[in-house]
């Protein structure tokens, strides 16, 4: 799934809960858990390398990069 298909797809997630409902709303949340999907990745990425099992930074790993890609699709929804 592109960002983009992503970014719709939890957009249209959100407005299908019965709190959300309204577009703007709906997008905001989606960013919300876009935040918290890219918060959580690099959680886990940081503590991969302080148990030395992976190296290099979060920013340069692919998982990173779509989910800060969803993220831009969404604000730009």
């Amino acid at each position: 799934m592109t960002p983009k298909e992503k970014a719709l797809d939890l957009v249209e997630d959100m407005r299908d809960c019965p709190e959300v409902g309204y577009n703007e709303h709906a997008k905001q949340c989606a960013l919300i858990a876009a935040d918290e999907v890219i918060n959580i990745f690099s959680g886990v990425h940081k503590k991969l390398i302080e148990i030395d099992m992976l190296e290099g930074s979060v920013e340069e790993t692919a998982t990173y990069k779509y989910w800060q890609e969803v993220k831009q699709e969404i604000e730009q929804l």
